[in-house]
């Protein structure tokens, strides 16, 4: 039908009618009928300029989207573990600490069991020590107490009537983090292990001559003052987070000792900056 043929009068239609031809450029013929007048070449000429745009677009993904499979096939994810490396070294997804008071201080760990009384056990023990190498190696300017200090502390002392500030001023220490363990279990019935824990951490900070929030910095018997800096009672920590692990794959002891490390990581990483992939063990329980 020719432009001579339409209707002077009638509703504005569109029709686009792909080419048959698959490996030409899609050609579009424009049929409009309208008293309006139109340039149908001007109108065929935009279609095809939009055709091609999009045929472009659509290649260029296809492109990428095949390099990025084939690298992957070759080379594996170092690329992008590579580029994950890079966000981390600019600052990218670090985890402020929540508490920072522990920097310049004398530290003393005490990790005690609603079970027991307070005192050395050997699971008290591990966690105190491995929050203690933690700590060490990422709050600036602390000092850990040994470890064995401590202990030597209860041995001399009724562990039942425990005083932090008595504990604190014998072991030398200007700070004392109490880990108060309500609830610890490494077994999901009989024939699975699943670390659980349930706690509270409390800090507590001896009152310096420099200290702003208290006027009072010592007793009459001249030893320095203490008080509650700092409190946090985490959700239930488990590890593994999904299902957990046979004790035909694992001894009780080695599945200890990584719970244990774990949990002194969840801990310990209150008090420095860290990076958000640092929590990603707990989902991965077969660790080297």
């Amino acid at each position: 039908m020719s432009s001579q043929d339409w209707p002077e009068r009638g509703p504005r239609r569109f029709y686009f009618e792909e080419s048959p031809l698959p490996w030409e450029r899609a050609r579009t013929t424009l049929r409009h009928r309208s008293s309006l007048d139109v340039d149908l070449k001007e109108g065929v000429d935009l279609l095809e300029e939009d055709f091609d745009m999009r045929a472009w677009a659509s290649e260029r993904v296809l492109v990428v989207a095949t390099s990025l499979l084939v690298l992957t096939a070759v080379v594996g994810c170092a690329p992008f573990r590579l580029i994950s490396n890079v966000l981390h070294a600019t600052g990218a997804g670090m985890v402020p600490a929540d508490y920072k008071e522990l920097e310049g201080r004398r530290l003393a760990i005490v990790c005690a069991s609603d079970s027991l009384s307070y005192g050395p056990s050997a699971a008290a023990t591990q966690l105190s020590r491995n929050l203690g190498a933690l700590l060490a190696a990422n709050v600036k300017d602390i000092t850990i107490v040994p470890q064995k200090k401590v202990d030597d502390w209860y041995d001399k002392h009724d562990s039942d009537n425990f005083d932090v500030p008595a504990m604190g001023n014998g072991v030398g220490a200007d700070a004392v983090l109490v880990v108060d363990l309500h609830s610890l279990n490494i077994y999901d019935g009989q024939t699975l292990f699943k670390g659980r824990a349930e706690l509270e951490m409390v800090v507590y900070l001896a009152n310096s001559s420099d200290d702003k929030k208290n006027k009072a910095t010592s007793n009459t018997d001249g030893t320095p003052k203490w008080r509650v800096d700092y409190k946090s009672a985490p959700p239930e920590i488990q590890f593994p987070r999904s299902a957990g692990i046979t004790t035909t794959e694992i001894s009780e002891t080695e599945f200890r000792r990584r719970f244990m490390a774990i949990l002194a990581g969840r801990l310990a990483r209150t008090f420095y900056r860290h990076d958000a992939r640092d929590d990603m063990p707990l989902d991965s329980p077969l660790l080297d």
